[in-house]
This record gives structure tokens, C-alpha cells and sequence, in this order.
């Protein structure tokens, strides 16, 4: 399993509308990656003294490929939405996922 992670740093003076985020651009992103899409989940920094990013979302998949062969036809639509609701160039990673738990599973 792979995770997308697109994190949103702090910037001096940028903006960011969650309202916009979660109700428009989440759904979006949510049908371009339909049928593939294994979880997602959103974070906002609460600490603000301390937090290096504003906001960082997570998108899950099985395989790079699933990723790829539903962003690329996207691409565009989805970065021209990105300027509905923030001034910030996000950060993209790519990373595979080494441990998956969900709380049930482990007891909790």
C-alpha cells in the first residue's frame, strides 16, 4: 500500500480556505481516485507555535500505478481547483506503506 501525503507548510501572509477544501476540492479528489482510493484522511496543526504545515492530507492506494493512472488525466483540473482555496505550493510524497492498522484490529 502506498500513501500520497500533500502538505500544505506555513507560509507568511498565504491563506487557506478549509471550508473550500473539505466540501469542494475533498469530494473532487475523491471521484477522480474512485475505485481505487483506499482511505483518506485530512489534518489541520493545531499547535501554532510549533507546526511546520497548516494542513496535510493523505490519500491511501494499493499501488503507485493507481495513483498515477487517475492523477495524471486529472492533473490539471485539480491544480486549477487548488487556487480556489490556497495561495501555498503544497509538498507532494510518495511513500509505502510499512505497518497498517486499524484500531480494531490492534485492540484499541
Amino acid at each position: 500500500m502506498i500513501k500520497i501525503t500533500i502538505s500544505y507548510p506555513v507560509k507568511m501572509e498565504s491563506w487557506f480556505d478549509m471550508d473550500y477544501y473539505l466540501n469542494k476540492h475533498v469530494p473532487l479528489s475523491k471521484s477522480v481516485f474512485s475505485g481505487v482510493l483506499k482511505g483518506i484522511t485530512i489534518d489541520c496543526m493545531t499547535d501554532e507555535n510549533h507546526r511546520i504545515t497548516q494542513v496535510t492530507g493523505a490519500l491511501y492506494f494499493k499501488n503507485t500505478a493507481d495513483f498515477y493512472n487517475n492523477f495524471l488525466p486529472a492533473q490539471e483540473m485539480l491544480t486549477h481547483d487548488a487556487i480556489q482555496y490556497t495561495d501555498i505550493t503544497p509538498i507532494l510524497q510518495i511513500s509505502e506503506i510499512k505497518l497498517w492498522h486499524t484500531p480494531w484490529e490492534i485492540g484499541i
